[in-house]
Formats: structure tokens, sequence, C-alpha cells
């Protein structure tokens, strides 16, 4: 997650510093893009930098956004890669970058049922996992905070040998 400038995160959202409720609220229909531009003052938050994939004879150094390369991921953070999404194999990760959380919602998953919330690029806007947001099994609560990644939406990256 970023921050812009002169912003603090408050109950999942992000709020200029001095402002009230009432001015943060969004137009009936806008986009969600637009609700948020407005909360900085019209300006719309900074896209990274996207970052092209290097061969594949290269050390694994994390993952990117299979759309528009922006950096998801360090191969470090994989806590597993036995896990399946809806397109197939999943990557389960202790963090993620360059992403913003969708809705909160009841799912039923392969291991039970999950809150969870569909986590999509900030560059664009392509879902490319979830998170993990509460875990309703006990033999589930490590997964709580952990996010689900799908295979199909990443693109390898690499350091030079």
């Amino acid at each position: 997650f970023f921050c812009p400038p002169g912003a603090r995160h408050r109950n999942g959202r992000w709020h200029a510093r001095g402002m009230g409720r009432g001015g943060n609220a969004p137009l009936p229909g806008a986009p969600a893009w637009l609700a948020e531009a407005r909360k900085w003052g019209g300006e719309a938050p900074p896209l990274p930098e996207p970052v092209p994939p290097a061969p594949s004879d290269a050390v694994l150094r994390g993952y990117a956004c299979n759309s528009c390369l922006a950096f998801a991921l360090h191969a470090d953070d994989i806590v597993s890669t036995a896990f399946h999404g809806r397109k197939g194999g999943a990557l389960l990760v202790r963090g993620l970058h360059n992403i913003r959380p969708g809705a909160k919602e009841d799912r039923m998953l392969m291991s039970g049922l999950h809150t969870v919330s569909d986590v999509h690029c900030v560059r664009c806007d392509a879902i490319v996992g979830w998170r993990y947001d509460h875990a309703h099994h006990p033999s589930q609560k490590y997964k709580v905070g952990k996010f689900v990644v799908e295979r199909t939406c990443l693109t390898k990256l690499a350091e030079e040998d």
C-alpha cells in the first residue's frame, strides 16, 4: 500500500489530514478511482514504474503484475506454492506491493468458509488474488493477513547472474 503525501490511513480508506468525513463521500455511481482522487485534492495517486521481466536463466527475485509489470512481491515472501485459485495454481504470500484491497466478503473456498477481499493491481486494476481477512475454522487461522496470488496474473522477475 502507498500513502499519498499529507494523508493517513483510517478504517481501510485514505483521508487527507485535517479533512472531516463530510468532503470525502463518493458520488453515487462514480468510479472508485474518482472517489480516491477527490481525497487528495483531485490528483491521481502516483503509479509505480513498470519493471521489465528478466531472462529465464537468471535467479528469481520476485514477481510483477502480468498485465502492467508493476512490482507485486519478493520471492522471499512466498509461504507456499501448493495453493489453488480461480484460474489454477496460486501462491500463498506474506505481503504484496502495489495492490488495492476490495470489499470484504464471506467466500466458501476449498478449505472452508473464509472472509476474504479481492486485491487489485493499483496500476491496471486487474484482480490478482485475494487477502484472507478472517478464518472461520481454527485450523485455518494461519492464513489470516496473508494473500493468495494467481500464478496466471504474475510475471517472474529475475536478477542477472
